[in-house]
């Protein structure tokens, strides 16, 4: 390995490394005969994982530089390290979760968060791909992860239903992917996201400059978009756009509440990278050729059907985790939306959505996990009821979380959902522009419902924690000054992302 490969993964090497270290300390510990406290040894091996994930986190933030690895299979770059740090983050936040509260759920194994370092390790290289030969690699190694993570619940039947359910549809999913590589493979004799790029940017110029390959060039390109529209599809399973969403609710319910706060945030940041990444790079002639052909259809049609499914059935949820499912679909379609304005300077806008949509994510299930003991637990939205007699401060939060997520003004999601409505509108998507406004709109039903239950109903039948985890209570205090922060000062994220996108591929 050269030293400039070496460079480049050292992120990557570092955390394999003190994953391996993290499995011999829970070994080691695990074997003490005077040790018989699970929760112990659980706790000193996720501790370890934070650590590192922290640490990897700092390599990220200094290690930027923008080159290419391993015949160009792996790209480092300021986009590339900002979604690592993103992901880190978000990792963390799982992990500080699960501290206490997965005793709660009789999750007691240390490999739980041996699972999640790999389940990382896995979506770092993803956001790193540039071959599909490592993005499919690497896209299996956390999806295997993701596998175990929601049957680690061996004594729930749900759980066990959950895992097989998204098991047999993520396996066809990546069946389409995998046939649609095959495709391309077979046309252009490459995997690599730049040869794929030149040669179809090339066969586009053949086909507006010369006639007489008209017929032969546009057949070519035809079979390569076949291709790419099988990839993108099941990219979309990943990323839960409507018609693949159909595992999502129930994954989310049967999951238990540190698991489903794990696939509401990092992976879905992965998932969109890796998208950006194809649609802006080798699949840019498909998506944004107005000439020939274009690929935007694919996207207008997966939002429109994501902000009709996901808001129309979030309304008659009464059960909190499956409401938090259709929810996330519906905020799926502004990330989709934010890619067909078709610059870089939509990418911010993207990326700023992810990051709060990630934030108010981690903050709600540290919420629920708050929320009831380890009899009760918060099952349906009328167990909010009360929760301002109980804890006013933790009401308050629920109350910025909420309008957060919602997009009411001036709270920080407002920003994210606005300038991506304005950057389509840009781009004569007027009727998209709209229906993404009155849905947003709409959407705002539901969350304002749980606010309304939070404040007024009479207390419930749940009983609540009289005092929070110190590590939750630093995440929720963490969490609510960044959200309170972007209120006034929105700006200061959008200069970091800025700087994120200035070396994009």
């Amino acid at each position: 390995m050269s030293i400039q490969n070496f460079i480049i993964l050292l992120p990557e090497i570092f955390f394999i490394t003190m994953t391996v270290f993290a499995m011999i300390l829970g070994l080691f510990f695990n074997k003490i005969p005077k040790n018989n406290d699970t929760q112990y040894n659980t706790n000193i091996v996720s501790w370890s994982i934070i650590y590192s994930l922290f640490i990897c986190l700092i390599i990220n933030y200094v290690n930027i530089t923008s080159l290419m690895c391993y015949n160009s299979q792996i790209i480092s770059a300021n986009f590339n390290a900002t979604i690592k740090i993103v992901i880190s983050l978000s990792v963390i936040g799982t992990l500080i979760l699960s501290l206490k509260y997965n005793k709660d759920d009789n999750i007691l194994a240390y490999e739980y968060s041996l699972v999640i370092a790999l389940a990382s390790i896995g979506m770092f290289l993803l956001v790193s791909s540039f071959d599909f030969l490592t993005l499919y690699l690497s896209l299996e190694m956390q999806t295997l992860c993701l596998y175990i993570l929601i049957a680690i619940n061996k004594n729930s039947d749900n759980s066990l239903e959950a895992s097989l359910k998204y098991l047999l549809l993520s396996a066809f999913s990546s069946g389409l992917l995998l046939f649609g590589v095959t495709i391309i493979y077979g046309f252009v004799g490459s995997l690599s996201f730049d040869v794929i790029n030149q040669i179809i940017i090339a066969n586009l110029s053949a086909i507006q400059e010369d006639n007489i390959i008209l017929n032969l060039m546009q057949q070519y390109i035809n079979f390569i978009y076949i291709g790419i529209v099988f990839i993108s599809i099941g990219l979309f399973f990943k990323i839960n756009a409507v018609p693949f969403h159909m595992w999502v609710p129930d994954v989310y319910e049967g999951a238990s509440l540190t698991v489903t706060n794990f696939f509401a945030t990092a992976p879905k940041v992965a998932y969109f990278s890796i998208l950006l990444t194809l649609i802006y790079g080798p699949f840019v002639g498909f998506f944004f050729n107005y000439n020939i052909i274009n690929g935007s259809t694919l996207i207008i049609v997966a939002v429109l059907c994501s902000l009709s499914v996901g808001i129309y059935s979030a309304i008659y949820q009464k059960k909190i985790k499956r409401l938090i499912a259709y929810s996330a679909i519906a905020n799926i379609a502004f990330v989709l939306l934010g890619i067909l304005s078709g610059v870089l300077s939509g990418i911010d806008n993207i990326l700023t959505f992810l990051i709060i949509y990630n934030i108010t994510q981690i903050l709600l299930f540290q919420i629920l996990a708050a929320i009831g003991n380890k009899n009760i637990k918060v099952k349906y939205i009328n167990d909010f009821a009360g929760v301002i007699k109980i804890n006013p401060i933790l009401c308050s939060t629920i109350l910025l979380v909420l309008l957060s997520i919602a997009g009411v003004p001036p709270f920080a999601g407002f920003y994210a959902k606005i300038n991506i409505i304005l950057s389509i509108i840009e781009k004569n998507y007027f009727f998209l522009s709209m229906y993404a406004l009155v849905a947003s709109i709409i959407s705002t039903f539901y969350y304002i419902r749980i606010a309304k239950i939070s404040l007024f109903d009479k207390l419930g039948t749940l009983s609540f924690h009289k005092s929070m985890y110190k590590e939750s209570s630093i995440n929720l205090a963490l969490g609510s000054i960044f959200l309170s922060l972007l209120i006034s000062k929105p700006q200061y994220l959008y200069y970091f992302l800025n700087y994120a996108t200035q070396t994009f591929i």
